[in-house]
């Protein structure tokens, strides 16, 4: 059947290899997300009160058990499209350097060898030795690779069981450039929480 804009041409998918007139939005870069503190910034710091909080407030502990997917980034604190803008947005990560004696040399103590960089740092890898040292990936990648690096050195030392909120919000800290004081040291923060939740 031909298509309204093309009589020749079937309606339908457009064929490989075509390019899009309109091209894709840009990702978001993480870091830059709490700069949004009307809406996803403030979200963000919402969950991270959480996660540092579940066993000492009855809300906290609420709203994480409801959470829909195992990051924690879903309803209650984000809608599906914002869920999406924070999980595909982007963090750059930098291959930690080896010691001596072979261990990664990083200060997070996960056990990946990957250190999230600055929001200045999103543009480009750097090659050195014939390997890129620098990367960008999404949020969803970033956590991923954490958390397995995580979980590898819990199973070494015989400590299987997964990590608790508590520990997802040291990651997220770094991922988001959050630091503790930011959510627990803000009293106008603390305030629109205790009157608006989420």
């Amino acid at each position: 059947m031909p298509s309204k804009d093309n009589p020749k041409r079937p309606a339908g998918p457009p064929p490989a290899g075509h390019q899009s007139s309109t091209p894709p939005p840009a990702a978001a870069v993480a870091a830059e997300l709490k700069n949004d503190t009307a809406n996803l910034g403030y979200k963000l710091r919402v969950l991270l009160y959480d996660l540092r909080n579940v066993g000492k407030d009855h809300s906290s502990e609420s709203r994480t058990l409801v959470t829909t997917h195992p990051t924690y980034i879903s309803s209650p604190y984000f809608t599906p499209d914002e869920a999406d803008t924070v999980l595909n947005s982007l963090v750059v990560v930098t291959q930690a350097p080896v010691d001596d004696s072979g261990d990664v040399e990083e200060a997070d103590g996960t056990g990946t060898g990957l250190v999230i960089g600055r929001p200045s740092e999103v543009t480009g890898g750097v090659v050195e030795n014939g390997r890129t040292t620098k990367d960008t990936m999404t949020v969803e990648q970033a956590i991923q690779a954490k958390l397995s690096g995580f979980l590898d050195k819990r199973k070494a030392s015989g400590d299987a069981r997964p990590c608790g909120p508590h520990d997802m919000a040291i990651i997220y800290e770094e991922i988001f450039n959050i630091i503790k004081n930011e959510v627990e040291g803000d009293e106008k923060f603390l305030s629109r929480l205790r009157r608006c939740g989420v």
